[in-house]
């Protein structure tokens, strides 16, 4: 359940979405998806935050509004196939937050 990589960059993102999962069970952000890498940030770490929180989560992007680059909605929602809800996502973020501070720790100020 300890998540690979934890160095990289874009791991605040996956702790926003999986603490937002593990609350609401529903992450919602409005982006424009040109240039592109924002949008494929989110959905790399809403991926991540459904693994870290033991299950998976679904990603839905809604049509943009007029403008064909204009803002689309992403709304992930947390996927628990087994029923274990939340104290799976529970023991999920708490080992993904523990992972985060030890490597920060361990690289120094």
């Amino acid at each position: 359940m300890t998540p690979e990589g934890t160095k990289d960059p874009h791991w605040d993102l996956v702790i926003e979405i999986a603490a937002r999962l593990w609350v609401d069970g529903i992450y919602t952000v409005e982006l424009v998806p040109v240039p592109t890498q924002r949008f494929v940030d989110v959905q790399w770490a809403a991926r991540r935050a459904g693994r870290a929180l033991g299950a998976s989560a679904r990603v839905h992007v809604g049509q943009p509004r007029g403008d064909r680059n204009g803002p689309v909605t992403v709304t992930v929602t947390y996927v628990d196939p087994e029923g274990r809800g939340l104290e799976r996502a529970e023991a999920g973020l708490e080992a993904l937050m523990r992972q985060v501070l030890e490597e920060e720790a361990a690289a120094g100020p």
